[in-house]
């Protein structure tokens, strides 16, 4: 039963790992760049 309350949790951190590692590597302003602010929103 705990198994089942904390899968959620594991699921948000293995989604938001991608996110977080495109801030560390500065990735995140070369898509802003490329594509502008709005389209970057409307893709993630």
């Amino acid at each position: 039963m705990i198994l089942l309350w904390f899968l959620p949790l594991y699921f948000l951190l293995l989604c938001a790992d991608d996110s977080i590692q495109d801030y560390k590597t500065g990735y995140h302003y070369i898509l802003i760049s490329k594509v502008g602010t709005k389209n970057i929103v409307w893709k993630k």
